[in-house]
């Protein structure tokens, strides 16, 4: 496994800020950091890109590409899939739910896991594109210049969302 080499304040690049945000993916709770520019305000339009992590990964891996983006004008944004890093997992029942009809107006519970560190391309391509919802919903984003780069095997998540996602305008 390759070493995280996580980003912190002191090691940012000269003129780039970092802030930890949250989204909803499919109703899981996600965690995702926004790399700007400190030039960065409510008054500019800056063009932004969301960055997916290779499987296995989480968003620490590829927050140094995010910080040259940023670098550079842009907005960009990392994500944790669902199940990864610092995002919520999958909920999954532990026992047997009864489904009987007689049921239907009675109280029932059931033990419920959170399944971690799964593997799910279609959910993970879920995922970049509710990141792409949250980042257009980012004050001073360009909507109209948004885009997406994905490592590794997220090359593969970013070649699919640039086909069937018309928000999309450089992958």
């Amino acid at each position: 496994m390759r070493r995280r080499a996580v980003t912190t304040p002191e090691s940012l690049p000269d003129g780039v800020a970092a802030k930890d945000v949250r989204f909803y993916s499919e109703g899981v709770e996600c965690h995702g950091k926004i790399f700007a520019p400190k030039n960065f305000s409510a008054a500019s339009n800056t063009p932004a890109v969301a960055l997916a992590p290779d499987w296995g990964e989480t968003a620490a891996s590829i927050e140094k590409y995010a910080a040259h983006f940023a670098s550079r004008g842009l907005v960009a944004m990392v994500i944790d899939y669902r199940g990864w890093g610092k995002s919520g997992g999958f909920v999954q029942t532990a026992a047997e739910v009864k489904t009987d009809d007689r049921l239907r107006f009675s109280q029932m519970t059931t033990r419920v896991r959170i399944r971690r560190k799964r593997v799910i391309p279609r959910e993970q391509v879920l995922d970049i594109r509710n990141a792409l919802y949250y980042l257009q919903a980012e004050r001073a984003v360009d909507r109209a210049r948004i885009a997406v780069w994905g490592a590794g095997m997220a090359g593969g998540h970013v070649v699919v969302i640039a086909a069937a996602d018309a928000r999309v305008k450089a992958a």
